[in-house]
């Protein structure tokens, strides 16, 4: 052996030696706990949590797979600074951190974190978490969203954040997925996807907010994503449940930078039919400003109206479009005074368990209307072209255009709704020219023009319909000198239809523009 091998074989040797002498050193003489405090700090300055380590650091190395250095923490804690409770916000069990020589070295120079690892977390408290996005947590039932609990995989690189593989329970739902944190240290992005088998909101909103609306505002009104950060990613959903309403393989796109969010196209299917839903949202000033243009296609309605609890009577296939634009500083106000419009067709249904021509013949015949004559198993109405604009604005909804051919009747329709009160009051008129029903009504409504008026009147849950008289008479006398019939085939509401047409304008134009600059891509590995 040369002397320069010799001394080459000695200095490689004396260097191993010194590695394990090193590592079994640091595995158990060097005090670990002398870099918990500096953790704490540095974590409470970026996040303004509280970070306490309430088990031991630890350190060990596997040397079968090259120099690699193993950090274990384990019962660690965040608490919200400023308050007066000592509730955690975040508990892990256990958070391991993964270096290689490369890393190490790179560290010791001074440069960011690198390496890869894993956490479980055994509670974790969304409502303290989010404090950041403004949420009003009181019309939630808080309990399901104290007791979060996952775990998943990570790594740290060219300050970046990937975490893949992660499994979350939130209440009763399983949340699965991957996220990115891009340039965390200073201006934060990140990327998602999100993965809920079945979600019933239900489970989450407490009794007295429930409605069947809410799935629609869940695709509609992407609040989360309006953050500190830029966010971009797709939230999954294969069944969504609404207080009655369920949707099937519910996709949200949501896209956020610098407090503005996109959320285009949401789709879902629907009662055999589908949705699609273009939305802006921003926030300034403690408002929120909401654009939402909605497309429902083909559905079931008669079966959506079951579901929801408002009636089985109903079978016909419909096709809605909705339109709001709003802005106040929480969702209720907003809801109560949107500005907006809908429009509902449809054809070819039939009204189950109700025959319309034998209540009309009673509501002729007297005050006395036995309900059993017109209402009971094996007895319909049919319902041909239907129609109706509703314009909404001021905490009402007004509809001036209602259309539809029942029976062997025409029928038009005017009045209004209100929202917060939930009382309605409309106005039919009933055109009976040619029908069965005209043939057998008493006098005076037997002659003159063949068209019999009607109020719909009070809480939507329970109306009160009644013949409007003095309408009747008013009718009839405009008959006798000449004037035309009430009755007419009109248009959609042209004031409806340009509230409908002048939001999607706006919600088209404010997407566009937004898309111009979008975040860059990186791909987020999640199935």
């Amino acid at each position: 052996m040369t002397r320069a091998v010799r001394i080459s074989f000695y200095a490689i040797a004396s260097l191993f030696m010194l590695l394990v002498t090193s590592a079994v050193w640091i595995v158990f003489f060097f005090d670990t706990s002398k870099f918990q405090d500096p953790i704490a700090t540095l974590v409470e300055s970026r996040s303004g949590y509280r970070f306490s380590f309430d088990g031991p650091m630890k350190i060990d190395f596997d040397l079968d797979n090259g120099l690699v250095a193993r950090l274990a923490f384990s019962g660690v804690s965040l608490v919200k600074k400023g308050g007066m409770t000592t509730a955690r916000a975040l508990e892990i069990d256990f958070l391991s951190l993964n270096l290689n020589w490369t890393q190490i070295k790179g560290m010791l120079r001074g440069e960011h974190i690198q390496g890869s690892g894993s956490f479980v977390i055994s509670q974790m408290d969304i409502p303290t978490l989010s404090t950041e996005l403004n949420v009003d947590w009181a019309i939630f039932n808080s309990n399901a969203f104290q007791q979060a609990s996952g775990r998943g995989d990570f790594e740290i690189i060219n300050n970046q954040i990937e975490v893949s593989d992660f499994q979350f329970q939130i209440g009763d739902s399983q949340v699965s997925g991957a996220l990115v944190v891009k340039d965390w240290e200073k201006t934060p992005s990140s990327q998602f996807k999100l993965f809920i088998p079945t979600l019933d909101i239900g489970h989450y909103l407490r009794t007295d907010h429930q409605s069947f609306l809410d799935g629609f505002i869940l695709l509609s009104l992407p609040a989360f994503a309006v953050s500190v950060i830029d966010v971009e990613g797709l939230v999954s959903i294969g069944s969504l449940h609404s207080a009655g309403i369920v949707m099937k393989d519910v996709r949200v796109p949501i896209r956020s930078r610098d407090g503005e969010v996109v959320s285009s196209p949401v789709s879902a299917k629907l009662y055999g039919g589908s949705i699609l839903i273009d939305t802006l949202m921003s926030r300034e000033d403690g408002r929120a400003y909401f654009r939402s243009y909605q497309q429902i296609t083909d559905i079931q309605i008669g079966q959506a109206l079951a579901d929801i609890g408002l009636t089985k009577m109903v079978e016909a296939r419909a096709d809605l479009t909705l339109a709001l634009d709003f802005s106040s500083q929480d969702l209720s106000e907003g809801m109560t005074s949107a500005d907006g419009a809908i429009l509902l067709t449809g054809t070819n249904g039939k009204l189950k368990g109700f025959d319309l021509q034998r209540l009309i013949k009673q509501l002729t015949e007297g005050d006395n209307v036995d309900s059993s004559l017109w209402l009971g198993d094996g007895l319909t109405t049919p319902v041909g072209d239907f129609s109706v604009s509703v314009k909404v604005a001021n905490g009402r909804a007004e509809s001036e255009d209602l259309a539809v051919d029942i029976a062997d009747l025409e029928a038009r329709g005017r009045g209004q709704y209100r929202l917060q009160s939930e009382r309605l009051n409309y106005r039919l008129l009933l055109s009976l020219e040619g029908s069965d029903v005209a043939k057998s009504l008493p006098a005076p409504l037997n002659s003159g023009l063949m068209v019999l008026p009607l109020q719909v009147s009070g809480d939507r849950k329970k109306p009160e319909v009644s013949i409007d008289m003095p309408t009747f008479f008013q009718i009839q006398m405009n008959h006798l000198i000449g004037g035309s019939s009430p009755i007419k085939k009109q248009a959609v509401d042209p004031e409806s239809l340009s509230k409908l047409r002048a939001i999607q304008v706006a919600v088209n134009k404010g997407i566009n523009s937004f898309v111009t600059n979008e975040l860059s891509e990186v791909e987020v590995k999640a199935e």
